[in-house]
């Protein structure tokens, strides 16, 4: 039986109710992405030429909520978007792709971006600017409609006030809640974070990102992180499920009582890593979504994110795919 199985019909037991029943809703910062595609990065003072230029919608949960929706799954989300033409294009792609928009709010100002470098190998630097995105106001939610989804999926902001929304949201609704703090983990203390970690069904993060996180909490003991070791004690915070992305490596995936290591698919070539994490907690929800056992929803993560870094940008619209 699948882990989530207790907490599916715990956290579902109301969630057909109505015909606004929603698969899962998205809640994160809105980016317009902008990738440059380069042989290599360029020292200092030095000038190379650009194979190719990448834009479209982005940032970590709004890339989950569309891969999602290629599964055909009923999405909406929360974020908050400028009032440029980039705002406008994020909408409009998000709208394409069938997602309820009703919770985005328009606020005056530039919509947040990511401007990446892409080399050879597919490995990005990326650089991010979080405009308008964090304006989150209690008043554009729909709480009704949450009321009425099976899936919270979260990734962090650069302030502080939405993530205390995202704190309520996680405490008082039924929906299962997964999160992806990104890379927060690297620049803020865990206590930041603690109270929505505690309460996730759900955390996706990569090796790096877990012990910079757990070596903020420990940062006096002698503390030796691994991913075992870790999960441990992300787990002991009240974590449900823990989820490592490992690169090349692929993942590894533990509630405390089982552990998985599932492999990488090979890929013929990589053309861009942007959002392969974002890619892969889809594919991973969408496995729950289907009552997955646990490591059955780690492979259909890995496929999902080998299709991802296999094109260009990290959503997954139709109109981006391979």
């Amino acid at each position: 039986m699948n882990d989530l199985d207790h907490t599916s019909e715990e956290k579902r037991e109301n969630s057909d109710k109505g015909p606004e029943h929603l698969d899962v809703v998205g809640f994160g910062n809105l980016n317009w992405d902008r990738l440059l595609f380069v042989d290599r990065l360029a020292n200092k003072g030095e000038e190379i030429s650009i194979k190719n230029v990448w834009e479209g919608c982005g940032g970590s949960a709004a890339n989950t909520t569309t891969w999602l929706s290629s599964f055909g799954r009923k999405m909406a989300f929360i974020g908050s978007a400028g009032t440029d033409k980039e705002g406008e294009q994020l909408i409009s792609s998000l709208k394409s792709e069938g997602i309820n928009t009703s919770m985005i709010r328009k606020v005056k100002g530039r919509t947040g971006s990511a401007f990446g470098i892409v080399d050879r190998e597919g490995e990005r630097t990326l650089y991010t600017y979080g405009g308008v995105g964090s304006k989150i106001s209690k008043d554009q939610i729909d709480y009704e409609l949450l009321d009425n989804c099976s899936v919270i999926h979260a990734s962090s902001f650069l302030n502080d006030e939405p993530m205390r929304t995202q704190e309520e949201i996680a405490r008082n609704k039924d929906a299962i809640f997964s999160f992806n703090p990104g890379p927060l983990c690297i620049e803020r203390p865990i206590e930041d974070l603690e109270r929505l970690i505690s309460r996730s069904d759900i955390l996706f993060l990569n090796t790096e990102e877990m012990c910079s996180l757990l070596d903020h909490k420990n940062e006096n003991e002698n503390f030796e992180c691994n991913e075992k070791k870790g999960s441990e004690r992300l787990l002991g915070l009240g974590v449900g499920i823990v989820v490592l992305t490992r690169g090349k490596k692929g993942s590894y995936i533990t509630n405390g009582s089982e552990e998985y290591k599932i492999p990488a698919p090979n890929v013929d070539m990589v053309i861009d890593t942007t959002g392969a994490g974002d890619a892969y907690a889809a594919g991973f929800i969408e496995g729950v979504l289907r009552d997955y056992e646990i490591e059955e929803c780690g492979k259909l993560g890995s496929s999902i994110a080998a299709k991802c870094i296999s094109k260009y940008g990290g959503n997954g619209l139709t109109s981006a795919l391979p």
